[in-house]
């Protein structure tokens, strides 16, 4: 079961480190384990994946949220970081865009449509994943909140990984309320919904 989730305040240096230099501006958020979101052009992700992912805080993940190419990706990859690539669903045909990249990522994400970067707080059809046939194992986002469990006990995929949790726990923008994430996601483990 993978859970992620935003907020990178726990990490001092890297937070210093990202919110100097070229990585200013560009950082989205970052879990509290070692799964990190970003919003950087191709280029700079790729620096940031070396320079961050390697020699700063020994980083597993990274999730792309913008228009990366399959390619870039793949160049991602080769750092020895995995890829989550985030996709957008508003239709089934929305999956078709997972087709080109299905051996340069490690997970997709599964989130709701919106303006900007980051998530909405609005869930979508999970129904729609019926259409997904791919052998990429996904995460499910998009609203996930403290009265999601139920949903979740009925959502069953083969490809079902695991989800991404962010603004449904917060007490404030980018403030997580702790208590509720860890409650939940001890609740999630128990009862493993379908994984």
């Amino acid at each position: 079961v993978i859970i992620t989730t935003g907020g990178f305040a726990s990490n001092v240096e890297l937070r210093q480190k990202l919110n100097t230099g070229p990585w200013k501006e560009k950082v989205l958020d970052s879990s509290i384990g070692s799964t990190n979101s970003f919003r950087a052009s191709q280029g700079d992700g790729l620096k940031l994946a070396k320079d961050v992912g390697a020699d700063l805080i020994d980083l597993d993940y990274i999730q792309l949220h913008g228009k990366e190419s399959p390619e870039f990706c793949r160049e991602v990859q080769q750092t020895g970081i995995r890829v989550i690539k985030a996709f957008s669903l508003r239709t089934p045909d929305d999956l078709l865009a997972t087709e080109n990249y299905a051996t340069c990522c490690d997970y997709f994400l599964f989130d709701t449509p919106c303006n900007g970067y980051g998530g909405s707080g609005k869930s979508f059809d999970w129904e729609m994943l019926t259409h997904y046939h791919g052998e990429t194992p996904f995460l499910l986002s998009g609203g996930l909140k403290p009265e999601s469990l139920d949903a979740l006990l009925n959502f069953s995929h083969p490809r079902w990984a695991g989800i991404d949790l962010n603004s449904g726990f917060e007490l404030a923008p980018g403030l997580k309320d702790a208590a509720s994430l860890s409650d939940f996601i001890y609740s999630f483990k128990q009862n493993k919904y379908n994984l």
